[in-house]
């Protein structure tokens, strides 16, 4: 399937695409979700928004195991930074059926966290993705897939580096280090501590947005704890769907 045709996002673009790449042997299944990403990476734009966003979704997946089976268990909080509350919870569960292969995680959580994005009563106006966007081996993390395929703004928030090269930074809230390209030296995202006393953030650009503006964004969410809020709150309500699910409640 092209880029052009994801895009559109038809129904069934990511579950077409894991379904066929699931349908064919290791090599060539990571040959292909290589050049999909490849694909993705030469797609993100770096630009300025424009204007604050009011409505920000926050993504978050967790992956618990029921009847020894494993699923992905998508959360989605959609968050109106004009009110600073919240103003619609989401999730979706479904089976995993990409294989857990390290920089190609996008292909497990995609199809879920589409299924959260179209339960939107308010079209959201930026993607605040758990994950990494361009800090990325490939410059092609869950949160530049996703708002690729979307043509959605989007800022990758990570709890860990994945990849780059950087020098510590101190634990006071706003201080910033850049995170470089291991091999071309250069700026692929930013550390940033949120909270003092606490480790940094990855911040990164999704799609169409600016590294400053994403740091702003994220540093701007944070109030009382280390996440900006409405990733905060997907990733406290992807924990607890994680534990009512393991309990068969969800079914």
């Amino acid at each position: 399937m092209s880029l052009k045709s994801a895009r559109t996002l038809s129904k069934d673009y990511i579950n077409d695409i894991v379904n066929e790449l699931t349908s064919i042997g290791q090599n060539r299944l990571i040959n292909k979700a290589l050049e999909i990403q490849r694909q993705i990476s030469e797609a993100v734009l770096q630009h300025p928004l424009p204007g604050y966003p009011r409505y920000i979704l926050g993504l978050d997946c967790s992956f618990p195991r029921i009847r020894n089976s494993e699923f992905v268990l998508a959360a989605g909080v959609l968050w109106d930074s004009r009110s600073n509350k919240p103003v619609q919870f989401m999730h979706y569960l479904d089976k995993v059926t990409f294989p857990y292969i390290p920089g190609l995680l996008a292909f497990r959580e995609l199809p879920a966290l589409l299924h959260v994005y179209r339960q939107c009563e308010m079209e959201p106006d930026l993607l605040l993705v758990d994950g990494q966007g361009i800090a990325h081996p490939r410059y092609a993390g869950i949160a530049s897939h996703i708002g690729v395929v979307l043509n959605k703004p989007s800022i990758g928030c990570a709890k860990s580096v994945l990849y780059g090269t950087y020098t510590a930074l101190p634990r006071i809230r706003g201080q910033i280090e850049w995170l470089r390209d291991k091999t071309a030296g250069n700026i692929i995202g930013a550390l940033l501590c949120t909270r003092t006393g606490t480790s940094p953030l990855v911040i990164s650009i999704g799609h169409k947005i600016t590294l400053e503006e994403a740091i702003c964004i994220v540093l701007q969410g944070t109030t009382r704890y280390k996440l900006p809020e409405p990733l905060r709150l997907a990733h406290n309500y992807a924990t607890t769907l994680k534990h009512t699910s393991t309990k068969n409640t969800l079914f």
